[in-house]
């Protein structure tokens, strides 16, 4: 904090093991009182790539990049922000275990002209119990690998949260993107996982355009002792997404749905859930994951 000057900010994250990876932002106010910022990136990073077809995995690819970019913007308070800039870099994706014909073996550089908005308004960052969240954006690819020309790229995420009582919370969740009929190379977005679309595999819809609407309950069921964490809470969610079909690629389900069931456990190591789902085409699976819950 305050590094440079007032309210500016220096932010790095390091990650070794399987995956490693290096990133760090500098956010920079032009004047100690202004609200318009410039905020400058880079990073590095290799990670694991697996797709699965429910609970088997198909195949894992590596994913290597190396990227930067800039952006200027505006801050609006504590709770949200516009940015508008540019980022760029290189990306090499080929395939380590299974088959290779998933998805393309590419190295090639990659770089967009892209403006965001995002919003920030609830009142746990975790397991929300009421207000609001928003993510838009929307991308000018020059170049990207695999990708035969240019392309335009949108994506919005919106969640909202509303408590019901002291220990009771709904939410509703929609969000949807697409690449405009464009193609992208590799697939700009997926489904299947610990967070969307959780009785399906991860990774296993791939697609460029798609749209996904979840509906859930948020119960406190304990407190915590205060020396492991905060508190247990049950999470009920019923979804409904689509996914459309790559060029070349498998006919995706029309309208996959499930009903997945989680306790979430806020601990002073972050977020613990464990929960299981049951979905539409005789899809079903066990989770658990540590780390972002929504």
């Amino acid at each position: 904090m305050d590094f440079g000057g007032f309210r500016s900010e220096l932010r790095s994250d390091l990650i070794a093991g399987s995956e490693y990876g290096f990133s760090s932002e500098y956010y920079h106010p032009f004047t100690p009182t202004t609200h318009w910022f410039v905020a400058p990136r880079v990073g590095v990073s290799s990670t694991q790539l697996n797709l699965y077809s429910n609970s088997t995995l198909i195949t894992s690819y590596r994913q290597r990049e190396i990227a930067g970019g800039v952006d200027g913007g505006y801050e609006f308070g504590r709770i949200g922000e516009l940015r508008f800039g540019y980022e760029g870099g290189y990306e090499r994706l080929s395939p380590t275990i299974g088959n290779s014909a998933v998805l393309p073996t590419v190295s090639a550089a990659t770089g967009d002209v892209r403006v965001q908005y995002e919003l920030q308004n609830v009142d746990d960052p975790i397991v929300p119990r009421s207000g609001s969240r928003l993510l838009l954006y929307g991308k000018w690819f020059n170049q990207n690998p695999a990708a035969p020309e240019g392309f335009p790229l949108a994506e919005m995420r919106s969640e909202n949260f509303f408590r019901v009582n002291t220990l009771s919370s709904l939410f509703l969740n929609a969000e949807g993107g697409g690449s405009f009929g464009y193609k992208t190379g590799i697939p700009a977005f997926s489904l299947g996982g610990a967070q969307h679309l959780v009785a399906w595999g991860s990774n296993e819809l791939l697609t460029d355009q798609y749209f996904l609407f979840q509906l859930g309950y948020i119960r406190k069921l304990a407190s915590l002792p205060p020396l492991l964490g905060d508190r247990l809470d049950f999470i009920g969610t019923y979804e409904l997404g689509k996914t459309y079909r790559l060029p070349n690629g498998p006919k995706p389900p029309n309208l996959p749905t499930d009903f997945a069931a989680a306790l979430v456990a806020k601990t002073i190591f972050g977020p613990v859930e464990i929960g299981g789902a049951v979905g539409a085409y005789g899809r079903d699976r066990f989770f658990f994951q540590i780390g972002r819950v929504f």
